[in-house]
């Protein structure tokens, strides 16, 4: 008797464990996320006014990611930004999620890492959540607002640092790009 109720106990766990099983890996992987703070902040950086370089100028910081270089999988980035001319504070951002997969269609375009998430244009566009391995992928900051003086000093100073980290293992440093006004 002893050895029936024993293996009615085994059956037990062993009919548990499965379901849990075949519970968990019914769990679908992560959906990207942008957190309400992070939809608040904007696409580029204003200067502090503190600082006297308002203006009408924009200058993006930006990193392009050789094709492939992002893995397929689940992976997140989070900017620092330290540059003293044109703000006191050292931010961070948010981290924002984001999917590598090589069932997504790839764009003719690029595709943009920014402060407020994925999009298809560096200050626009709409979201992009999953990205396909070949896609061209660009990490970008853009200071808008600015003077043209400022620009200048920004784009010869090494003081000025805009840093990407992906997944939490990279740190990719931004460099300044061409100056427009917007």
């Amino acid at each position: 008797m002893k050895k029936s109720g024993l293996a009615f106990i085994l059956i037990g766990v062993l009919l548990f464990t499965c379901t849990a099983c075949t519970v968990l890996n019914e769990v679908e992987a992560p959906t990207p996320t942008v957190s309400s703070l992070l939809m608040s902040l904007p696409t580029a950086v204003p200067p502090d006014p503190a600082l006297g370089a308002a203006g009408d100028w924009a200058l993006p910081f930006t990193y392009e990611f050789e094709k492939e270089s992002i893995p397929v999988g689940f992976h997140r980035y989070g900017y620092m930004i330290n540059c003293p001319t044109i703000t006191n504070d050292v931010s961070g951002s948010d981290l924002i999620s984001f999917i590598v997969s090589d069932d997504e269609e790839l764009l003719d375009n690029p595709v943009y890492l920014r402060l407020a998430g994925i999009s298809t244009d560096p200050l626009g566009g709409y979201q992009v959540f999953i990205l396909h391995p070949d896609q061209e992928v660009i990490a970008v900051v853009t200071f808008v607002g600015i003077s043209e003086e400022t620009v200048q000093i920004v784009s010869d100073s090494p003081d000025c640092e805009v840093i990407i980290r992906l997944d939490n293992l990279l740190n990719f440093n931004l460099v300044p790009g061409e100056s427009y006004k917007p």
